[in-house]
């Protein structure tokens, strides 16, 4: 469908990557929406399966791909991993009484 609709210009060839990568996101994030509605101790599964798995599997294929931006691009996910993780670590106390916050928190990864 994408193809006829870059043929008849409406887009471009760039659009309609951009098109399929975000479907493809989208399709790796979808069980990352159950814990949304779950309790707090099944929504940190959640949390981990987005700020973890699907990066490092997203990472995985650029490095194999050896696409450039593509790797450019985990690293600096890799790097606000990191400073996240910590801002996130050193509030955990505090956010253990907000409600919700792990819900938040899933929220904010998937972002």
């Amino acid at each position: 469908v994408l193809d006829v609709i870059v043929f008849m210009r409406i887009i471009s060839p760039s659009t309609r990557d951009w098109i399929v990568s975000a479907i493809v996101d989208g399709a790796a994030l979808l069980p990352a929406a159950i814990p949304l509605v779950m309790p707090r101790y099944f929504t940190q599964f959640g949390v981990l399966y987005v700020s973890n798995v699907v990066p490092a599997a997203n990472s995985s294929i650029a490095i194999d791909a050896e696409e450039g931006t593509s790797m450019a691009r985990y690293l600096r996910y890799w790097v606000i991993h990191t400073l996240l993780s910590c801002l996130l670590e050193s509030f955990r106390p505090v956010l253990a009484w907000v409600p919700l916050s792990t819900h938040a928190t899933l929220i904010l990864w998937a972002y």
